[in-house]
């Protein structure tokens, strides 16, 4: 099995994730930066994206905090119950840890945000 991650910062990750959103949800892509736009592409065929903003603050009296807010997450209907949200996510805290944001939002629905600790 043949995995990629792909951003929207190149026109194949733009590409990947439009035909994603064409099987499923329609996120707003050009909300975030692109390079936080990312897409799951198994044997080449797109399956899934997550949308983070990684530039919210929070003010407190010692200083912001930075943190990320995951805006979308979305997996073709076809290929859910694969490990591919999952995946994603893991990718994705991954990715922000080496950036060093140190907290992560979220909405939608809380079961399926519960697994990764999110309560």
């Amino acid at each position: 099995m043949s995995v990629q991650t792909l951003s929207a910062a190149t026109s194949a990750g733009r590409q990947a994730i439009e035909t994603v959103m064409a099987a499923s949800y329609h996120g707003d892509i050009d909300a975030i930066p692109p390079e936080w736009a990312l897409v799951r592409v198994v044997d080449d065929v797109p399956v899934a994206y997550i949308f983070v903003d990684p530039h919210r603050r929070m003010a407190f009296p010692g200083g912001d905090l930075c943190y990320a807010f995951i805006c979308d997450v979305a997996t073709r209907e076809d290929r859910r119950h694969e490990g591919h949200f999952r995946a994603l996510m893991e990718e994705t805290f991954a990715r922000l840890r080496e950036t060093g944001i140190p907290l992560v939002l979220t909405h939608g629905r809380y079961p399926l945000y519960r697994r990764f600790g999110f309560d």
